[in-house]
């Protein structure tokens, strides 16, 4: 069936699309079931064939792709028809269609798999049948036809692997200098044909787009092996006539080789065949030129045609060669160190004597210097010297000058600079070679463009270097123009051509290094400079319309010059603003204008920056989507209209300097070009500030001179008028200002209406470009309503596909401009008419803008496009279904529509009936064979998944995306990355997930991250490479946590892995053992057996990423205690981190050893967080030790290579801080092994004791600020090890007085205290370092003002040429600084010294003081820094430090206005930041302050000195006027954050209740806060009488309130609370003032507040614990105790207290009834009688009974007895402060009292407690009988039974006494040694 319909001759249009799908069909059903289709084959065949011949275009194209399909599911059945096939394809390959080229040439490239025919014998017919494609062709027939022709070429390369192909009979493989030569014969001659005697540029880029495919096809391996082949094939192209016949043929030639070579470099080579690939170079550059210095100037014709044309091969030679310097980085190295030969080849280039070369070798230089910073230095003074020497040509100079200024653009973008003193030379050589310039006529213009191009190159060094210079600069400046009118009268009337050049191209000069000058040191360009530099400028805008006659005058070489100056003078003014200069802008515009209407010029020259003006958004209409490819580089030549290709170095050697990022490979355009743009660029800078009449003026114009012209002149005027229209209208946009009246608006209007019409595409939407943009000026509804309704009337009267096209541009460019609601009200006719035009099916053109705009109208509309989704959406899908699939801009346009649509619906996706219709769109762009098409069904399906992520399984997404990954086309590879990367931010997990399930069913070829690595190596842009780095990035923060082996493991193999050419050749690194085996084979395999493979290894880049990865997994893995715990990892079995540790190290130890210093950077870095990670891990089987103790040698052997006297210094500056984590970590305990570390700090510490300037010394390579880091560095290491050392000798301090007896204690900090026995030695050398660096960063950090106080001759570690690139490292570096110091200074520094006078000292401490506590309080009060190093704490820690000293504090104290500022400061820290640490540090120093001023006070009275220092008054409790002020306001700020509730005192519960919640508490210690409490007696103690009655209520409802919330708890702010009411209570007002009863009024309600306070806490608590009640009788002792009877005798309190005593003695606890009696009786001995009587009548009879209870019980516990004897102990008391009168009675009761506490019997056997008790009272009747001798005789007396127990018990305590005697002494014999039985004749008692 589907062979009738195939051969039907049927030829209505119904029936061509029943045809098509037939063909479509047939060819997909042979593909599907292969050779089951039977005998049918060969019929099907042959009708395709028939179909081929006798169809239209689109017959032809599926026709086509059905027999490559019918080959695919055949194989090598249809075998029959190969020969056809191919004839037939060779013959459509030359086809008028572009669709049925890029058919034939799929077909042919599936004939390729099946025959060998077509790359063997029919090798030349096809590679001339593809030449042919090629001519006039489009981007994707080149990319088919190259693709074809460069596997074509690979496969007739496999001769030395046969079994890859089917062979029938004996085949004939050419040669590899056979098809290269057809190669490069292909690209010089193209097909052949004989009526063409140029190649098109179509074939030259096809061809050279075939190369790649070549060697891609034929494997990285490969090419390695004919690197040297291969790179003298493709570089001497360019010596062949053919390939340079122009300049601007050469100039695409260049291009088209490095293309190439790049391709080759980037994506094929290993970095060891990278470095062979600049061996080979470097030899044939070598050879050429020596060879062409050895010919000379006398060398014959046919000479002279080899030398010009080797300058190209030299050209591209060391652009190359740069290239690949840059990309192995300071891998590179062994390429300069082994030998000479490739400096020595590129200096000797710099004098060639062609411009092209001179320059090239320049950017060679500049590489060389940015890929290995050390040779920079030294390659600039070569350069210096070689203009420093007489003997010179002027090629020599240009060349070296060029070279020279090179290097100086590479120093701004190298870190580590160059030495100051080197741009001084320069500039001074500078100015020697233009004053000598007017010495020597012959060499006067070289040396004049050689000295401007220095002074220019010197300007980007910035302006620490220019402002020494910056009035000779403006002298030079001033001179090289005329002064004035009649300067430059009589200037014309002298001179000849020879002068007139050399004067143009000086003052082109001047006005580059003016341009340089403010675009690199605007901090210098004030008003005065900026009027002063102006004079030149004008002199030279004077000068401009003298140009033409003096090109007319003396030679038409003088244009050129004076385009320069015109191109300078432009750029210069681009760099001012327009006001400065606004009284030139007549004569400016008059330039302008003419210049890009072509007035004054007959080459029909065009802008280059129409594309760039138009909006991003139109790349589908203008092409430019084609930047986004792998091919921009040589596809860039292709474009029309545009100049974009024809980039040179020679057209503009500024660029070696200035913005210089891809000069190298797009290059600077033309001059004509160039002045052209700038003076575009410049006109749109100028056009908002210009008068509205002038505007007027101007846009009259710009219509006469487009009505003036014709043909391509007219094109090109117009193209330039359009781009300075868009750059104006631009700026009006940016300044927000109006175009000016309607008239000035109506005639924009005309003249741009004019260009809708245009046959030129790019002008068509410039056109519409510039209506939008006009739009948005005007910013009327009438002018976008009357442009919308002429529109309207075009399109519906215009027939022609031209103005149908620019007219529907004009519609969505309105919409973009003006937004939905200002064109709101003609959404209606716009959708309506673009939806019409968008059905043209017979205008494939008019579609594709109808549909542009269509997109723009739904992207802008927003919702009041909301209404037009649907009958838009169904559009789109009927369009994408019926469109023929050839019309490739439908598919792009209808795809953009599409991703607008989504956009528009947004969230109302997830419950929209649309979202099937959205994906069946997507499902059709996504079978496109187009690479935009698929993108745009990437874009489409991303925005899908971001608004509904639950409309589609990802499952299936996630394959198809990493398949993606590796597709040749560059936009694919884009927007696959960025879709995962938008997965990978919310699914992570799932994707990994799929991807690991498509690559188990062996869709994926390898892991997912495997592969990202890998395009990391391949990849070359820059956006890609970013999105699959974060791609990377989350896969490790979601997933690395959770198996860290296999992430670690990965990134180990990337950092290790080489090359596939390296394992075979056996140069890589020797393969770990658990990678041996079975794989081993292939290590060795020979090179012929890797045919097609390619395996570069890793690039040093991506190992640098890799390392970051394993830095991430150590940040995420940090977050879970369990990755650092080795003995939970071995219990549990989980894949922890710290399981991993050897391979952690490992990995690191390769990075940190690495050739190439970035990877050394992130390698010591990852070393010293893994040291922080894992440095606390205890090893389970070694008790004490770390678990990283194990890995000493290895960090060892990573930092000892960082210290070698070649390692740059950012490096060693890295490696001293790894130096100080390592030490300070405690893991190295062994004195050896400290020191071991700690020598590679002296000797670094020695480069601060060298002097600077000392004879001798080395030649410094980099610049002074370098030299700097590395001293600051190596201090900071020292500083944070001295800190470290003294922070564990006072914790072994602590610990050893908390465990006197621990002898181990020592080992747990650093080996007892061995750190700091490293840092002793230093110490004093350190000391002075460490303040050196202070002060210098102190004087850094002043204002600008105080600039002239800086030292002329800089700081300690600074010189002034370098102070400002100085100032960052100080800033880094600081804060370790300043904790040592404080930390010595607190240790040794304030003592006296025995050379020292008395004065000396205090000026010496003074200095040393007033420095650290400057910088502490600027760090407190400054904004934390943008580097988001926070010094707040160092400088919190240093200031404690500081005053813990006793001189410091005096000086503080006798400072009244000082203590206040530091007080402000801790308030300030205290409010801002709110860490526990921040907070216990600001109580400390708080405390500090208080006690300073205190003790000034004390001292003041003490030894009667002038007071420096008084008591604050009321008057002074106000902000800044009194310590005690200052004091209490941080003291009550510190408390509220530890305690919000205390910022409610006063307020009702509710409201209380609701602010706390709010409200959060910092956990500050208790400890901090504890000593904050007891500063407010002191703070009391500043104040007077009057201010004291003032501040007390508050204290004590703080200290009451902060009492209440923690009394029943055991922390330290109860004992704190209790002291400072003790303090407050004793404190004395003078007596006989009002202040005294207001004192003590104030402390009575104190008083209240306790006892309400107890009762309270007693109320709420139904049986309050034991610890309650202690603290609670602990407070009220306390005050009783301390209080005097005023505040505490009164009735009512008396029995309040007395009720809680009696309470507390009743209560069951027996540790709260002994506090109780121990409270009482403290109270009863200290309080006078009046007060104590009440408390003796509530309790003593209890007390007394209590006594009297226990007589004739036994005694249970040692608490009860202990209760007894207190309770025995009161009584005692009563009878000592009783009367005399009044004792007799009170010995009375007490001696019964105790009586009966003795024993009764003999016999009876007690308790050790009852025995005590006895014991006890006995020793108080022994005591108090002769105490009271008469009181206790009659006591005695009259009691016959307590005389006689009392007898007996003393005889008892007798008879016990001599039996006790008796034993110890029987005890002293029993111990004595018996006598020896035989007695020695010789002593050895001395032995």
């Amino acid at each position: 069936k589907l062979n009738d319909l195939i051969k039907s001759k049927d030829d209505s249009p119904t029936f061509q699309s029943t045809r098509l799908a037939a063909t479509d069909a047939m060819g997909r059903l042979f593909e599907a079931v292969g050779r089951m289709a039977g005998s049918s084959s060969s019929e099907t065949v042959q009708n395709l064939f028939r179909a081929v011949k006798t169809m239209e275009a689109d017959g032809k194209v599926e026709a086509l792709l059905a027999l490559q399909r019918v080959m695919v599911g055949l194989q090598s059945s249809a075998s029959f028809a190969h020969k056809d096939i191919l004839k037939l394809a060779r013959g459509q390959l030359a086809d008028k269609s572009l669709p049925v080229r890029s058919a034939a040439a799929k077909c042919c490239l599936e004939l390729a798999d099946h025959s060998v025919a077509i790359y063997t014998s029919e090798l030349d017919g096809a590679v001339t049948s593809c030449l042919k494609a090629l001519d006039g062709s489009s981007y994707d027939v080149r990319s088919n036809v190259a693709e074809l022709l460069g596997k074509l070429v690979a496969k007739s390369q496999q001769q030395r692997n046969p079994a890859s192909v089917q062979t029938r009979g004996k085949v004939k493989w050419p040669s590899l200098d056979e098809v290269l030569s057809l190669m490069s014969n292909g690209f010089l001659k193209g097909s052949g044909e004989l009526l063409k005697s140029t190649v098109s540029r179509e074939v030259r880029v096809g061809v050279a787009e075939a190369y790649t495919v070549f060697f891609s096809e034929i494997g990285g391996v490969w090419v390695e092996k004919n690197v040297t082949v291969i790179l003298k094939h493709l570089l001497l192209i360019l010596a062949q006539p053919k390939a340079i016949s122009s300049h601007i043929d050469a100039v695409y030639s260049r291009k088209c080789i490095a293309f190439i070579l790049r391709w080759i470099v980037t994506r094929l080579l290993s970095e060891s065949g990278q470095l062979q690939a600049a061996k080979v170079i470097t030899e044939l550059i070598d050879q050429v030129v020596r060879v062409s210095h050895g010919t000379g100037s006398g060398q014959e014709g046919g000479q002279q045609e080899e030398a010009q044309a080797m300058q190209h091969v030299l050209s591209c030679a060391f652009l190359e060669l740069g290239f690949i310097l840059r990309q192995l980085g300071t891998a590179a190295l062994s390429l300069v160190a082994d030998s000479k030969q490739l400096t020595e080849a590129v200096q000797s280039a710099v004098s060639y004597r062609s411009a092209a070369v001179r320059l090239s070798a320049a950017w060679c230089l500049r590489s060389i210097a940015l890929s290995l910073p050390s040779q920079l230095t030294l390659l600039l003074q070569t350069c210096i010297d070689k203009l420093t020497s007489e003997v010179l040509s002027s090629d020599a100079i240009l060349g070296y000058s060029y070279a020279a200024a090179a290097l100086l653009g590479a120093a701004r973008d190298c870190p580590l600079g160059i030495p100051f003193a080197k741009g001084k030379e320069v500039f001074h050589l500078a100015e020697n070679l233009l004053r000598a310039a007017p010495q020597n006529s012959r060499l006067s213009l070289a040396k004049t463009q050689a000295g401007w191009t220095l002074l220019g190159a010197v300007m980007t060094l910035g302006p620490s270097v220019i402002k020494h210079h910056l009035p000779r600069l403006l002298l030079l400046w001033r001179n090289a123009f005329p002064r004035s009118a009649k300067e430059l009268e009589e200037e014309k009337a002298q001179g000849d051509a020879f002068s007139w050049h050399v004067t143009l191209e000086g003052r082109a000069g001047a006005l580059n290094a003016l341009r340089c000058f403010m675009a690199c040191c605007k901090d210098l360009v004030s008003d005065d400079v900026t009027r002063r530099l102006l004079a030149p400028a004008q002199g030279a805008l004077d000068m401009l319309p003298s140009l033409p006659s003096l090109a007319k005058n003396f030679g038409a070489h003088l244009k050129a010059s004076a385009a320069l100056v015109k191109l300078r003078l432009n750029q210069t003014l681009l760099q001012f603003s327009p006001r400065s200069y606004e009284g030139c802008f007549s004569s400016l515009l008059r330039d302008l204008v003419a210049e890009f209407t072509l007035a004054e010029s007959s080459a029909c020259t065009s802008t280059s920056l129409l594309r760039s003006m138009c909006h991003q958004g139109d790349t589908i209409l203008l092409g430019s989507w084609l930047e986004e490819t792998d091919h921009k580089l040589v596809e860039d030549q292709l474009q029309p209209n545009s100049a974009a290709g024809s980039g040179a170095l020679e057209h503009d050697p500024t660029c070696l300097y200035l913005n210089p990022d891809k000069s190298d490979i797009l290059g600077p355009l033309p001059l004509g070009v160039t002045v052209i743009d700038s003076s575009v660029a410049l006109f749109g800078h100028v056009f908002p500030h210009i008068a509205l009449k002038h505007r007027q003026q101007l846009v009259m114009h710009f219509g006469d001179c487009i009505r003036q012209t014709k043909s391509s002149r007219q094109q090109a005027v117009q193209l330039n008028i359009f781009t300075a229209f868009l750059a104006a209208l631009k700026g009006l946009v940016e300044s927000k200002s109006g175009l000016g009246s309607d008239d000035i608006v109506e005639t924009a209007n005309s003249l741009i209406s004019g260009a809708l019409a245009s046959s030129d595409l790019i002008l068509r939407c410039a056109a519409g470009e510039a209506l939008g943009r006009l739009a948005q000026v005007v910013g009327g509804s009438k002018f976008v309503a009357s442009v919308v309704q002429g529109c309207f009337d075009k399109l519906k009267t215009a027939r022609d596909a031209v103005s149908r096209t620019g007219h529907s541009l004009v519609l969505g460019c309105l919409h973009r401009y003006v937004g939905g609601l200002g064109s709101g009200q003609h959404v209606t006719a716009s959708v309506s008419i673009l939806h019409a035009l968008a059905q043209d099916v017979s205008s494939p053109v008019v579609q594709v803008w109808a549909l542009h705009a269509l997109a723009l109208i739904t992207d802008s509309g927003g919702p009041m496009f909301r209404g037009y989704v649907e009958p838009t959406l169904s559009l789109v899908l009927s369009l994408l279904l019926s469109v023929s699939i050839s019309n490739v801009e439908v598919f792009q346009c209808l795809g953009q529509c599409l991703a607008a649509l989504i956009t528009g619906v947004g969230p109302e996706l997830q419950g929209s009936s649309m979202r099937n219709q959205f994906l069946v769109g997507c499902a059709v762009l996504a079978a496109h064979p187009d690479a935009v098409v698929q993108a745009s069904a990437i874009t489409c399906l991303q925005q899908l998944q971001l608004f509904a992520p639950q409309m589609r399984d990802i499952a299936d997404n996630v394959p198809c995306l990493c398949l993606s990954l590796t597709d040749k086309h560059l936009l694919l590879r884009r927007e696959a990355a960025a879709f995962l990367k938008q997965l990978s931010h919310r699914q992570v997990k799932e994707v990994v997930q799929y991807a690991k399930d498509a690559t188990a069913k062996k869709t994926l070829p390898k892991p997912l991250e495997e592969s990202l690595f890998d395009l990391l190596d391949s990849e070359t842009d820059a956006r890609l490479i970013a999105d699959v780095k974060e791609i990377l990035l989350s896969m490790v923060t979601s997933l690395s946590a959770t198996n860290p082996r296999h992430w670690l493991g990965l990134c180990h193999r990337v950092l290790a892995s080489t090359s596939t050419s390296e394992k075979a050749g056996g140069s890589g690194p020797k393969v770990e053992e658990e990678e041996e085996g079975e794989d081993a084979s292939r290590f060795t395999a020979p090179v012929e057996d890797l045919v097609g493979q390619t395996n570069v290894g890793s690039r040093w880049t991506t190992k640098v990423f890799a390392v970051e990865c394993i830095k991430k997994m150590l940040s995420v893995c940090s977050r879970d205690k369990a990755h650092t715990d080795l003995a939970l990892a071995r219990q549990s079995g989980v894949d922890y981190l710290v399981c991993h540790l050897s391979e952690l190290v490992r990995t690191s130890f390769i990075a940190a050893t690495g050739t190439v210093n970035q990877l050394r950077l992130v390698g010591l870095d990852t070393i010293e967080e893994i040291i922080k990670l894992f440095a606390d891990t205890p090893d389970p089987d070694f008790e004490g030790l770390s678990v990283f103790e194990q890995y000493q040698a290895q960090v060892g052997a990573a930092l000892r290579p960082a210290f070698a006297f070649d390692t740059p210094p950012d490096v060693t500056a890295k490696a001293c801080q790894v130096c100080s984590t390592w030490l300070s970590s405690g893991v190295c305990r062994d004195i050896g092994d400290l020191r071991r570390i700690q020598q590679l700090l002296v000797t670094s510490l020695r480069k601060l004791r060298s002097a600077r300037g000392e004879a001798g010394q080395a030649r410094p390579v980099y610049n002074e600020s370098t030299l700097t880091m590395e001293k600051l560095a190596v201090l900071r290491a020292w500083a944070e090890i001295y800190t470290e050392a003294k922070s564990e000798q006072e914790k072994l301090k602590v610990t050893r007085q908390r465990s006197p007896s621990g002898e181990d204690t020592a080992i747990l900090f650093n080996g007892g205290g061995q750190l700091i026995e490293i840092v002793k030695p230093e110490l004093k050398d350190l000391s002075k370092h460490w303040l050196a660096a202070l002060r210098d960063h102190a004087l850094l950090g002043l204002p600008s003002q105080f600039a002239p106080q800086l030292p002329p001759d800089g700081g300690a570690f600074y010189s002034s040429d370098t102070l400002e690139s100085a100032r960052p490292h100080y800033r880094t570096c600081w804060p370790a600084f300043l904790q040592a110091a404080a930390l010595w200074l607190s240790d040794v520094g304030f003592d006296s010294q025995p050379t020292e006078s008395h004065l000396d000292q205090q000026h010496r401490n003074a200095g040393w003081f007033h420095l650290l506590l400057g910088l502490c309080v600027e760090a407190l009060v400054s904004p934390v820094p943008e580097d988001g190093a926070n010094p707040v704490l160092p400088a919190l820690f240093s200031l404690t430090k500081l005053l813990s000293r006793p001189w410091p504090r005096r000086s503080l104290g006798s400072n009244h206005s000082l203590s206040i500022e530091v007080l402000a400061v801790v308030h300030r820290v205290v409010l801002t930041y709110h860490k526990p640490q921040h907070q216990s540090l600001a109580a400390r120093i708080l405390k500090q302050v208080v006690s300073s001023s205190v003790d000034t006070l004390i001292n003041q009275i003490v030894t009667d000195e002038k007071p420096k220092l008084r008591p604050a008054s009321v008057d002074d409790l106000s902000v800044g006027k009194s310590v005690a002020f200052a004091a209490l306001q941080v003291a009550i700020c510190l408390l509220f954050q530890r305690f919000p509730s205390l910022r409610l005192i006063g307020l009702n519960q509710g409201v209380e209740t609701q602010r706390s919640r709010t409200v959060r508490s910092i956990p500050t210690p208790d400890a901090s806060i504890a000593s904050v409490i007891e500063i407010f007696p002191e703070i009391l103690s500043l104040c007077d009488a009057a201010a004291s009655v003032d501040i007390l209520p508050s204290i004590l409802m703080l200290i009451v309130k902060i009492l209440e919330d923690n009394v029943g708890s055991s922390c330290l702010l109860v004992p704190a609370c209790v002291q400072a009411l003790q303090a407050i209570m004793c404190m004395q007002i003078p007596e006989g003032t009002d202040l005294q009863e207001s004192w003590l009024e104030v402390l009575r309600s104190a008083y209240v507040t306790v006892l309400e306070m107890i009762e309270r806490q007693l109320q709420t608590r139904m049986q309050p614990d034991a610890l309650l009640y202690s603290n609670i009788l602990v407070v009220l002792g306390s005050v009783l105790l301390s209080a005097s009877d005023s505040v505490t005798a009164v009735e009512e309190l008396q029995t309040k207290c007395c009720r809680l005593f009696q309470r507390g003695i009743e209560d069951s606890n027996v540790q709260v009834q002994l506090k109780v009696v121990q409270t009482v009786s403290a109270v009863i001995a200290k309080k006078h009688k009046s007060a104590a009587i009440p408390l003796i009548h509530s309790l003593g009879p209890i007390l007394i009974g209590r006594v009297q209870d226990a007589s004739g019980k036994q005694v249970d516990s040692e608490e009860e007895l202990t209760v007894l004897k207190e309770c025995v102990g009161v009584v005692e008391l009563l009878v000592s402060l009783c009367e005399d009168s009044n004792r007799v009675k009170l010995v009375a009761l007490f001696v019964p009292l105790v009586v009966d506490l003795l024993r009764e019997a003999e016999g009876q056997r007690p308790n050790k407690h009852k025995k005590h008790l006895h014991d006890f009272a006995l020793d108080k009747l022994k005591k108090i009988g002769p105490m009271y001798p008469q009181e206790f005789k009659i006591v005695i007396g009259s009691s016959p039974n307590l005389k006689q127990r009392l007898e007996a018990a003393l005889r008892a305590s007798q008879v016990a006494a001599m039996e006790a005697t008796s034993t110890s002494r029987g005890q002293s014999r029993a111990g004595q040694p018996a006598a020896p039985s035989i007695k020695l004749k010789t002593t050895f008692g001395n032995f």
